[in-house]
């Protein structure tokens, strides 16, 4: 079993591990592209106010600037650690049990605009990139670069995967839709019974499906397997469609 995630636009400062070795992430065959954009990314960081304008960073961000500029040199964290906001925080993965930490390290992948699809456990260093930075220049976007080897390296793995990728971040490497993909949509329950989708909110959602998982420590084959034993830990889950599963939940 898989989880996929999105990344995070904020990211902790630091870390532990020494510089960023690109060959040394999961995927390597995606080494290349992450060479080309990093070079990239390091080149445009020479021209703080250019950077500053592609990035869309507002006049307190120059800080994600120089980030960019030391991608190479600065300290890096397993990447499960290094992303924050709404997400990752209600994964809680500093306060999960080792046992449940390891299982999150062996289970789970995070797209990220700039490396690509890696490993929960892969050290990397804070950056600023989106998946529709146009750091490349006109009509080179993130999406074409990423697409076709990292659509490659997803379809090739076998067994359940759990995508919970955003929209942007999915297009940079789709996956076919067989049997054992699954999305999620999460909703929540009006006073009159009625459901609505949540939208910023809906991050909680996933990361609350996420912490469940790891705390069931279970590497599940099939989707009804997954939704059993998420209901059995008290979510509201059911498998609305091919491929599609809601969450239910009461509380933003």
């Amino acid at each position: 079993m898989k989880i996929i995630l999105p990344p995070s636009e904020t990211k902790v400062s630091g870390g532990k591990a020494g510089p960023l070795s690109l060959s040394g992430l999961a995927f390597p065959q995606l080494t290349s592209i992450r060479e080309h954009l990093v070079a990239a990314v390091e080149l445009l960081s020479e021209d703080a106010e250019e950077a500053t304008r592609v990035l869309k960073l507002g006049p307190k961000q120059s800080g994600e600037v120089l980030r960019n500029r030391e991608l190479r040199t600065s300290d890096t964290m397993p990447a499960i650690e290094r992303y924050t906001g709404v997400l990752y925080d209600a994964i809680g993965y500093s306060e999960l049990a080792a046992g449940e930490r390891r299982f999150l390290g062996d289970h789970t992948l995070i797209q990220s605009a700039l490396f690509g699809i890696v490993s929960a456990k892969d050290h990397i260093p804070a950056y600023r990139l989106s998946y529709n930075s146009a750091v490349l220049g006109r009509g080179h976007t993130l999406k074409k670069l990423w697409h076709v080897e990292t659509s490659s390296a997803l379809n090739a793995m076998r067994g359940l995967i759990l995508d919970l990728r955003s929209g942007g971040y999915a297009d940079l490497g789709p996956i076919s839709m067989r049997d054992a993909v699954l999305t999620l949509s999460v909703m929540t329950r009006a006073q009159d019974g009625s459901l609505r989708a949540l939208n910023h909110f809906n991050k909680k959602g996933k990361g609350e499906v996420v912490r469940s998982i790891a705390q069931l420590g279970h590497s599940y084959s099939h989707p009804e397997e997954l939704v059993d034993g998420l209901r059995s830990v008290g979510l509201e889950i059911s498998i609305t469609g091919p491929n599609k599963m809601q969450l239910i939940t009461d509380s933003l």
